[in-house]
């Protein structure tokens, strides 16, 4: 076959396939999960190097296998798995040691949940999530025992028998050794009136594996080809797929019916007719960073079979959604994916580029889930604040709980075996909701689920404003809250012993939105309280008042910058990002196309300036990066990677979020904050164009003497490139540096002007040159790119002058150094004796680029 512009041959090569994903094994578990391979390939598992399962038969879904093994796991042991399709055997996968769950999971196993939901009277099948493969899960009904796998991973679906029943008190278990965990509490309810009609996805000739959505929880399906009735299936719902003895033929009629109580009746028939092979799509594929062995599927026909080919040569033969590959992709070769099923193949071929840096994606942070959440409100009163006035004491507290609900005790294992948990306070802006601190609820509760207590302060008395001062009536009220948790630690608080001594207040963390943005930066400045140590500061839209020193240092930092704010219009927190001392580091998220008020629930009015994401995908968002902050600075998880850019949180629009991110202790090669002239670099090296005269540097302020222009949002200075010539700028390092292992980051941005031609991302290359003279060059494409301007309306003010809001914002580019080269190569760039770096712009309409921040990074300072 050929690609779809005719310009390379494909050769389907049946003895290459790909190897499969081995999934984390666990001790005790009964099982292996793999991942990526053929649909019907047959599967061998290798234990200490002795092939220990051997031709294990695959179902036709392809996204997922279970593979039961002859006995328990062992802690330390080493697994391998591989796959047979025809005649041709994949190479192993990479090997997975046996984990014991409690260095992992030290308070315990995480707690099952059933999923999706709700569940039904009459349910006759349930889905499970959140349990470790392997485990032995069982679902009861009031006690009694109505589902059990005796191996299982996550998600899996049980039958149930007998049905659920209304009154029922259901619970799902999951058990591995000898530890047991218990979800929490479901109770069935009536199924609806009218069940609704059952949907299908696409199907296509050749398939063996048919999609629908639209189906309850526990309903049973009944699937018909041309009008024959086959045998009724239980179904989890809403949008699992069956699996068929025969595969389609293209014109065959499917129709498919629900019901859940016999008496009920069932729902109207969905139908749909099986595609030609013509119209079968194409997969859709992110773009693979140089050295991945793995291409991440977007889009693909679950069941389906995806190839990759590089110059030809097949490379990959799998699955969605992972394809893994019998290489490791190399820097600038362009990859093609093809999808097939059954004997159709897809005549639409996808093309991938290969670039230097396109981050993997990896689970949400925000989906850790370990304990249930215990609820806890609480009103002291009014206090008298410095200020003069009466403020009510109030708020509601999230925490790990022994269950779900309100008093629920503090979760046992955790407390006894981990210790106490650390603090997040959250601090809401002025809205005029009487509820606003029940906006992050949702954050809370993640957070419980993972281990850490927070606390959502009420600060509506502090909007009336007749203090004059309400950044220090808020302020005044997170300390207030802290001496309210300070005192539940200490049993003091009758009725409300769940928190006595469970809470460590030196790691606590203040997120503040709005007005409460600012407030809990002059609260990490003021604190006094015995036992609080501020570890890390989280600031949503903030606004700037001038209330802090507005140069945060002493403990993490990061801010969310909404680009549709309409409200902090100026997106203020640019200039506490810009000010602040990475300690151990900061961090921004600028956000295209999200506005001020759908991070909170209880704020309803969109006052986005342009059209914005949906409600979900901002809580999305600032779930994952929140989350993300949390459990590095508060638990010492590894995911600072969601904030530097070396992973993309699953679930997430993460080409809306343009990141900054500095640690400590780097080399700041040029900040162009030294006062001493653009010749001069910060490290005291020389620095100019090789081609023409220097560009120049300005304040990127608004209102300040030198600046460019008024559309920079920043507390910083920098360097602007805009001619229409090329541009070769080169900065010294001084002395010959190996770069072995690093990586060079810039922070940059596509400059608007309103003059300037637009309608095509603006690019530079960044260059190594070693102490030969030898030049290696990385497009500013290969890392990411740089993300138009964000376009805001132009208004007529009265006064008759247009009032332009249109923003460029700074982000950070990562160039890896493996990227330009290698160390002592025979001939030509050596990446051990790098003297130079250089930037290069050739835009013809001459449009503008802003530099900022370029340091060379230890990938080990950014773990």
């Amino acid at each position: 076959m050929s690609d779809t512009r005719g310009k390379t041959e494909l050769v389907d090569d049946p003895g290459v396939v790909s190897p499969v994903g081995l999934e984390p094994a666990w001790r005790c578990g009964k099982a292996v999960a793999i991942t990526g391979h053929i649909p019907f390939a047959r599967i061998d598992i290798e234990r200490d190097g002795v092939v220990w399962v051997s031709n294990v038969r695959t179902e036709p879904s392809g996204a997922r296998a279970l593979i039961e093994l002859p006995e328990r796991l062992g802690a330390g042991q080493r697994l391998r798995a591989r796959q047979r399709f025809g005649d041709a055997v994949s190479a192993w996968s990479a090997a997975q040691v046996v984990r014991d769950s409690r260095e992992d999971y030290p308070a315990g196993l995480p707690q099952p949940r059933i999923s999706p939901g709700p569940v039904y009277r009459c349910g006759a099948m349930s889905g499970v999530e959140n349990i470790l493969t392997g485990s032995e899960m069982v679902i009861s009904a009031n006690g009694n025992v109505v589902g059990r796998q005796p191996y299982a991973d996550s998600p899996t679906a049980t039958r149930i028998s007998p049905q659920y029943e209304i009154g029922q008190e259901v619970i799902a278990w999951a058990t591995l050794c000898d530890e047991q965990v218990m979800s929490r509490d479901y109770f069935p309810e009536p199924p609806p009136a009218t069940l609704p009609q059952i949907e299908f996805y696409p199907v296509h000739e050749g398939a063996r594996t048919v999609s629908m959505r639209n189906i309850l929880p526990g309903a049973r399906v009944r699937l018909s080809r041309n009008g024959v009735a086959l045998p009724e299936r239980p179904h989890p719902g809403p949008g699992w797929g069956f699996g068929l003895a025969e595969p389609v033929t293209r014109g065959e009629t499917l129709s498919a019916t629900q019901r859940l109580c016999a008496g009920d009746g069932s729902s109207e028939p969905g139908l749909t007719t099986v595609l030609p092979c013509s119209t079968l799509p194409g997969a859709g594929a992110w773009p693979p960073q140089r050295g991945d062995t793995s291409v991440r599927l977007h889009t693909f026909v679950p069941g389906g079979r995806v190839q990759v080919y590089a110059d030809g040569v097949k490379i990959g033969d799998g699955s969605g959604p992972v394809v893994q590959l019998t290489r490791a992709v190399r820097g600038g070769e362009t990859l093609r994916v093809v999808q097939k099923v059954g004997d159709c193949t897809s005549s639409q071929i996808l093309p991938l580029d290969v670039h230097c840096v396109s981050p993997p994606f990896a689970e949400s942070p925000a989906a850790l889930d370990l304990f249930p959440v215990g609820e806890m409100d609480y009103d002291n009163g009014d206090i008298l604040l410095t200020t003069g006035f009466n403020h009510r004491v109030a708020g509601v507290i999230r925490y790990p709980g022994q269950w779900d609900g309100v008093d629920a005790p503090f979760h046992e294992r955790l407390g006894a075996l981990v210790g106490r948990a650390p603090l997040a306070v959250f601090v809401h802006g002025r809205w005029g909701h009487p509820e606003s601190y029940l906006g992050y609820r949702y954050i809370q509760e993640q957070l419980a689920r993972m281990g850490i207590v927070s606390v959502s302060v009420d600060c509506n008395a502090a909007d009336n404003l007749r203090s004059g001062d309400d950044m220090l009536d808020r302020s005044e009220l997170i300390f207030a809250a802290i001496r309210h948790m300070l005192a539940l630690d200490r049993g003091e608080v009758a009725g409300h012993e769940a928190l006595k001594g469970k809470i460590d207040f030196s790691r606590t963390c203040l997120f503040g939105h709005s007005r409460g943005g600012e407030a809990v930066l002059l609260a990490a400045e003021t604190v006094n309280l015995p036992r609080v140590k501020i570890a890390g500061v989280i600031s949503l839209a903030p606004v700037d008042t001038s209330r802090t020193s507005g140069s945060p240092r002493g403990f993490a930092f990061m801010t969310l910058l909404p680009a549709a704010d309409g409200d902090v219009v100026n997106n203020e927190g640019a200039k506490f990002y810009d000010r602040a001392e990475p300690s151990p580091f900061k961090s921004q998220v600028y956000i295209h196309s999200a506005n001020h008020n759908f991070f909170n629930r209880t704020w309803w009015r969109d006052e986005g300036l342009v059209s914005v994401m949906d409600r979900e995908s901002h809580e999305a968002i600032l779930s994952a990066y929140c989350c993300a902050f949390f459990r590095a600075v508060q638990l010492g998880h590894d995911t600072l990677g969601f904030l530097d850019g070396r992973l993309r949180p699953l679930g997430v629009q993460t080409t809306n979020c343009h990141l900054s991110f500095r640690m400590a202790r780097q080399v700041v090669v040029d900040d162009h904050e030294a006062g001493d002239g653009i010749e001069v670099n910060t490290l005291g090296q020389p620095a100019r164009r090789l081609d023409g005269d220097n560009p120049g540097e300005y304040s990127f302020m608004q209102g300040f003497e030198g600046r460019y222009n008024d559309s920079f949002y920043h507390f910083t200075r920098g360097m602007v490139i805009s001619d229409k010539k090329k541009v070769t700028w080169r900065t010294a390092l001084g002395r010959a540096r190996s770069l072995d292992g690093k990586e060079i980051w810039i922070r940059a941005a596509d400059v608007y002007e309103k003059r300037k031609r637009r309608g095509s991302l603006a690019r530079f290359e960044l260059g190594l040159e070693d102490s030969a003279g030898n030049v290696r060059w990385v497009s500013s494409d290969g890392v990411g790119g740089l993300p138009l301007p964000f376009p805001l309306p132009v208004y007529l003010r009265a006064d008759g002058r247009l009032f332009d809001k249109n923003k460029t914002m700074l982000k950070t580019l990562r160039f890896p150094a493996a990227c330009f080269g290698t160390v002592r190569p025979r001939r030509g760039f050596d990446l051990a004796s790098v003297r130079a770096i250089l930037i290069r712009v050739d835009q013809p309409d001459g449009r503008a680029i802003a530099f900022d921040d370029l340091e060379i990074v230890s990938p080990r300072g950014a773990q």
